[in-house]
C-alpha cells in the first residue's frame, strides 16, 4: 500500500490497457471504414486541421467545466433561490 491506496495488481492493470487498445483499434478500423464509405458515395470527409482540433478540444473542455461547476453548485442556488 502506497499513500495514495492500494496499488492495483500488474495483471488487471496489463488486461485494463489491452481492452483499451482493442477498443481503440476497433474505433480506428470504424473509421476507415466510414471514410471509405463517403469517398464511395462521392463525399470529401471533412478533415480538420490539428489547431482546429484543438480549438474544438478547449471549447469541449471549456463547455464541460462549466456544467460541472454549474451542478457542484447547484445545491448553493437552490437554496439561494428559496
Amino acid at each position: 500500500m502506497t499513500e495514495y491506496g492500494p496499488m492495483v495488481p500488474a495483471s488487471m492493470l496489463e488486461a485494463r490497457e489491452m481492452e483499451f487498445r482493442l477498443e481503440h483499434a476497433k474505433a480506428q478500423m470504424q473509421l476507415v471504414r466510414y471514410r471509405e464509405e463517403l469517398e464511395r458515395h462521392g463525399i470529401t470527409p471533412p478533415d480538420a486541421s490539428a489547431e482546429e482540433l484543438l480549438h474544438m478540444w478547449r471549447q469541449c473542455r471549456t463547455v464541460i467545466s462549466t456544467a460541472s461547476d454549474f451542478v457542484a453548485h447547484l445545491g448553493t442556488f437552490k437554496e439561494m433561490l428559496a
